[in-house]
């Protein structure tokens, strides 16, 4: 059987994912892989009749990849951070500004506003479950709270340097990377998913990082910034 099209996604996957790969990370290779998700998408679909597109994951990503491909573009992203008053799930990132994240969910939003009233409805309506539904995996409520502020790119100022917001999709990367290998394990004989690059038994959903993934003091108030979580004394507007 013709695994190509698994092999592209899992390789894009593990330079993302696996730590031997961090110096060969950059914003070209985010963008090969929301590709590669992309099509993997389409053929899982049309080969074995298994759909991924209802995870909150992918619907995040799909997203991303969409504002990405069609509307704008990202300038940074950040791939490690120092936890040295947290114990985070993963220490590994993939951090891009939490402005971008916002534009590509206000275009997924917005882009039946020409539409007629019904569908206009269905649209929204449709948006509406999507976004419940990423919330449920990422503790980003107040995303969709301001998310026409944070599409605005703000600024804080902590302990009296100027940071950028950030939000980080290495736990959406992991988690829909976990949910590929399940749903091919039933429908590829052993053999040929043996062949599968960087695949093991650890890339299961049941090893897949939950919402509230960082534990903290009592006290301490972590920010994601551009340049990963930081935990500053003192927060303030940069405007």
């Amino acid at each position: 059987m013709n695994i190509h099209f698994l092999n592209i996604y899992f390789v894009n996957a593990a330079k993302l994912l696996d730590i031997r790969f961090i110096e060969q990370r950059d914003i070209t290779l985010l963008f090969n892989y929301l590709d590669s998700l992309h099509s993997i998408r389409d053929k899982l679909k049309t080969k074995f009749e298994v759909d991924i597109a209802s995870y909150p994951e992918f619907i995040l990503l799909r997203e991303i990849r969409n504002y990405f491909h069609h509307v704008g573009d990202v300038e940074h992203v950040h791939f490690w951070s120092e936890f040295s008053e947290a114990i985070p799930s993963a220490t590994q990132q993939v951090v891009v500004p939490v402005s971008c994240v916002a534009k590509a969910l206000m275009n997924y939003r917005d882009k039946c506003a020409e539409g007629t009233a019904k569908r206009q409805k269905s649209h929204l309506k449709r948006v509406q479950k999507d976004f419940e539904r990423i919330i449920e995996i990422h503790d980003c409520q107040c995303l969709f709270d301001h998310m026409d502020i944070l599409a605005e790119r703000p600024w804080l100022c902590c302990d009296g340097e100027k940071v950028e917001l950030g939000f980080d999709l290495f736990k959406c990367i992991y988690n829909i990377t976990n949910y590929v290998a399940d749903v091919c394990r039933p429908v590829l004989s052993p053999d040929d998913f043996a062949k599968i690059p960087y695949v093991d038994d650890s890339f299961t959903a049941s090893n897949n990082i939950e919402k509230f993934d960082m534990q903290t003091r009592p006290g301490v108030e972590p920010i994601l910034s551009t340049k990963g979580y930081i935990f500053p004394t003192k927060i303030e507007s940069a405007l």
